[in-house]
């Protein structure tokens, strides 16, 4: 029974929502049963693991029908059931994040009963609450779009045959509906193709960008012109594209959903990776620039956690440029946000490449020994950081051992992919070649050119970076 989808979901559940889900299947209006009411008070009592012994179906059938012989078919019966209200019971909880839509069912309803002076009392309610929607993007005009339909219908019962502006509102929230959800669509369909091979196909893209400024109901919509905006910077890959895209969101962020700038904001971020990627190195700056953003906004904390990883290249990009003070000042700060089971390792890695960063190598050393290697990223970027600090100390025994192994765990690896084994794998004789490398001879005056012509290779900066002196 522990393996039962009923079970599953009620993990996921915090006390305060076991306790409405209690409440819930007790109501009258939701549930009847009483059989049902005792199974879920019984079941909610192993809360919060849902593991024990006595947690069994032919437990379970002794609380719906006591003194009666044990039905299999029944007892599966009740579970169903009883799964199937907690799944109405979240539904419950999702309508209940949108009053504007119970509003506006709720004009619906009093449509229907011909309920004209509670409809008027109440539309004007609806309206109040659509205004206070903090996003006026796709879902803001498709609710809009059933407002105005409540409103024209009403007219139209009331004054035949006469204008109705709430006709003309239909259309074009319709319109700016259709528009900012299939551009969306576009550009995350645009985007993913840019990472894997996909089938997907944008359907009637040419007609959506001709469309875009057809009217001034989408021309002169700032979230539309956004979405178009952020398309032909994925499409056409123009540092002017970025530029309008970047202003365009920073001006009408406010507009859009937590999730919809969390999409955009990693659409400009992947085209800054993409510059520096092809030698923009300016490009760090900019990406610097929206990580800033995204903090601001609060979009990187997703159900109120940071990823390990949104915290390890904040902090990379943020050491690129030289801003080790406000790296620090970020790590300190944000630590609290990471899950508690990747805090350890993350702030261990970080701290290590921080302390490399100021040219303390051995504290860098140091704060390498308490990384639990659980993540290949973490084993590459701890190995590398070693590496360059074993160079930087001159300590030759220490840096030649940790090349052989390195090398074998490249080699052996099978999760790594072939370009990141072979980008490491030439790191590795470059980085052997440069520890032995003798000022005045032919090698030290071909060193850039070496790393240049070395293709692929990680950390090839700091390759090019190594004095031909030393």
């Amino acid at each position: 029974m522990e393996q039962t989808s009923l079970i599953q979901l009620l993990r996921l559940l915090d006390t305060r929502t076991r306790t409405r889900l209690k409440h819930y299947v007790h109501s009258p209006f939701f549930n009847r049963h009483e059989g049902l009411k005792r199974l879920a008070d019984w079941i909610l009592g192993f809360a919060p693991e849902f593991k024990h012994p006595h947690l069994t179906k032919e437990k379970a059938w002794l609380v719906v029908a006591p003194g009666k012989p044990y039905d299999a078919l029944r007892v599966n019966n009740h579970l169903s059931n009883l799964t199937q209200l907690a799944y109405g019971f979240l539904a419950q909880l999702e309508l209940e994040k949108q009053p504007a839509l119970k509003q506006i069912w709720a004009l619906q309803g009093l449509q229907e009963r011909q309920a004209d002076t509670l409809l008027d009392r109440n539309l004007r309610r609806a309206d109040q609450l659509l205004e206070q929607a903090d996003a006026r993007s796709a879902d803001y005009r498709l609710l809009s779009w059933q407002l105005q339909a409540v409103k024209d219908r009403a007219a139209l019962y009331r004054q035949q045959r006469k204008y109705s502006p709430f006709l003309q509102a239909q259309n074009d929230e319709l319109d700016a509906f259709f528009w900012c959800s299939k551009l969306r669509l576009a550009c995350e369909m645009v985007s993913r193709s840019g990472v894997i091979q996909t089938g997907y196909k944008a359907t009637f893209l040419d007609i959506l960008k001709q469309g875009a400024t057809a009217t001034p109901v989408l021309s002169e919509n700032p979230v539309v012109q956004l979405y178009l905006a952020a398309l032909k910077m994925l499409e056409e890959g123009q540092e002017a594209d970025y530029e309008v895209c970047s202003a365009l969101l920073q001006r009408n962020r406010h507009l859009i959903s937590i999730e919809e700038r969390y999409n955009l904001y990693h659409y400009l971020l992947n085209f800054c990776i993409r510059q520096i990627n092809s030698g923009t190195h300016g490009y760090y700056r900019q990406a610097f620039r929206q990580y800033q953003n995204m903090l601001r906004d609060e979009v990187l904390l997703i159900n109120g956690a940071l990823s390990q990883w949104s915290f390890k290249n904040i902090i990379t990009t943020g050491i690129r440029l030289g801003e080790l003070e406000w790296v620090s000042h970020f790590m300190e700060t944000y630590q609290v946000w990471l899950p508690e089971e990747d805090r350890v390792n993350a702030l261990a890695f970080n701290r290590a490449a921080l302390h490399y960063a100021r040219s303390d190598y051995g504290a860098a050393l140091t704060a390498l020994q308490a990384v639990d290697f659980t993540d290949d990223a973490y084993y590459l970027g701890a190995k590398i950081i070693q590496l360059k600090s074993y160079f930087e100390l001159r300590e030759s025994a220490a840096f030649f051992a940790l090349i052989q192994s390195f090398e074998q765990y490249l080699r052996r690896n099978p999760r790594l992919s072939d370009y990141r084994r072979t980008a490491n794998l030439n790191f590795l004789h470059l980085v052997r070649k440069a520890f032995e490398l003798k000022p005045g001879t032919r090698e030290a005056a071909l060193w850039v050119t070496s790393v240049q012509q070395t293709y692929p290779l990680a950390n090839k900066d700091w390759l090019l970076q190594i004095p031909t002196s030393r």
